[in-house]
Formats: structure tokens, C-alpha cells, sequence
């Protein structure tokens, strides 16, 4: 990444004004030098300088072990690993539930995703399905709306007329797995919502760099309008031909 928290300052700093600012080892020789970290605007934890190069832009990277959400491969545990240990039974009980509470799974996610869309409900189904989410063991219904988040960035394309960020969430570093939401016996994990700019270019994401907020406690909506008869109707019968 090329932007972060700045090493000493509580502003925000790119690595190549780093570069600048600390120069090359200034220090006495024998003596270890090194320039102090700054720190991810996303995790918090330290970055360290990556110098910039004939071929490369100067930029800050994490340590290889690392985990957190700006490294491309962090995202895989929430978006491509399936139930390693899957229980078909209770996830055609869990999906069933799913079915005969879809409303008060689909208000759930309205408090947690800014002016979310029936299409979102829809697609978010769909990746579970695929995916096998259901079928994880011990997961409740309870559980599901904060699970289904992560299946999915939340544009302004995608949501109901009024958005005008595009929102994603992630739990805190602890959070390798899906599972790991419900069987770790800790207090509950903390789920961040990163608030970005769209892109301007057409399908493009936004990059982390990009990002306005990042909050773990937002304050929800005093009022999210409810669905038309209409769009009742509607959604259970696609649940009936989907399921």
C-alpha cells in the first residue's frame, strides 16, 4: 500500500514523503538504524518502508505472516475456503430456517449494510449456496446475517438509490476462518465496515489506499424502509424455485 498512518504524526503519509523525510541510515556507524514504522490505516499494526526503485513505487508492506485484510490472499478464508469438516444435514435445517425467516434475516442486514438491496439479499444466498456456507458445523441462524456480510463488497450499483460509498466489511486479525466467528470460545470478534469512494473507472474496485472510514462500532439507522407486499411476494417465490 502507499498511503498509512504517518511513524510519529497522527496524519496520514505516503511512502514516498516517508522516503523523504527519514532519507538514507544517517546514523553513526555500528550503530543499528532503523526507520520507525508507520502503521496500517486498516489493522493498525506496523508497516515498514519498501524503498522506491527504477521498477517500483515506493510503499509499505505488512510482514510476510501477517495477516490482515489489505493483502489479496487474506481476503481467501472469508470468500473461497469451504467447510473442510461439512455437515449436509444441518445445512439443509439451517437453510430451510433461512427460508421461513428470510425477512428478519434480510432486516438484520439492513442495519449492518447502508441502503441494501433485495438483488444483494439475492446474491449473498447465492454465494452461501455455492459455497457451501450452510453446511458448517454448528453455525446458527443467529449467526448467519454477520457471516453473509463477508460474501460481498456493497457498491452504489448494487444497493438501493440513496448509497453513495461503497462499504466492506472484515473481523479483526484473529478471524482465519469463518468457523472461527462461532467456536472460538473469546469474546466476540469485532466486525470493521471500510467506507471508499467508487472508482471512477467502470468496474473497477477501490483499493484500500482509497478508503474514508473504518468503524467497528457505527451507529445504525433510526428507520430502514420496509418491503412492498409486492417485493414479499416476490422474494418468496424465487426462494421456493432457488431453494
Amino acid at each position: 500500500m502507499r498511503v498509512a498512518w504517518h511513524p510519529e504524526r497522527d496524519e496520514f503519509v505516503k511512502a514516498s514523503d516517508v522516503e523523504k523525510e527519514y532519507g538514507e541510515k544517517t546514523a553513526d556507524d555500528e550503530d543499528t538504524f532503523e526507520k520507525p514504522p508507520a502503521r496500517c490505516r486498516v489493522c493498525g499494526r506496523s508497516l515498514t518502508l519498501v524503498r522506491g526503485r527504477p521498477k517500483i513505487v515506493a510503499h509499505f508492506r505488512h510482514p510476510a505472516l501477517l495477516y490482515c485484510p489489505t493483502k489479496e490472499m487474506a481476503r481467501a478464508p472469508y470468500l473461497r475456503l469451504r467447510p473442510v469438516d461439512p455437515d449436509p444435514e444441518a445445512g439443509a435445517r439451517l437453510r430451510r430456517i433461512v427460508a421461513e425467516r428470510w425477512l428478519e434475516l434480510y432486516n438484520e442486514l439492513q442495519l449492518l449494510v447502508p441502503y441494501f438491496s433485495l438483488q444483494e439479499f439475492r446474491t449473498l444466498l447465492r454465494r452461501a449456496t455455492t459455497q457451501r456456507m450452510w453446511e458448517y458445523r454448528g453455525l446458527q441462524f443467529e449467526q448467519v446475517a454477520r457471516t453473509l456480510v463477508m460474501l460481498a463488497d456493497y457498491s452504489p450499483s448494487t444497493g438501493d438509490p440513496g448509497r453513495k460509498f461503497w462499504f466492506r466489511f472484515w473481523y479483526d486479525h484473529g478471524i482465519r476462518d469463518i468457523a472461527d466467528l462461532w467456536i472460538r470460545p473469546t469474546d466476540p470478534p469485532r466486525l470493521f465496515r471500510a467506507s471508499f469512494e467508487p472508482p471512477a473507472k467502470i468496474g473497477g474496485r477501490p483499493a484500500y489506499e482509497d478508503v474514508i472510514a473504518i468503524k467497528d462500532d457505527w451507529k445504525q439507522p433510526e428507520w430502514v424502509p420496509p418491503l412492498r407486499q409486492s417485493q414479499i411476494e416476490e422474494t418468496e417465490r424465487w426462494l421456493v424455485r432457488f431453494w
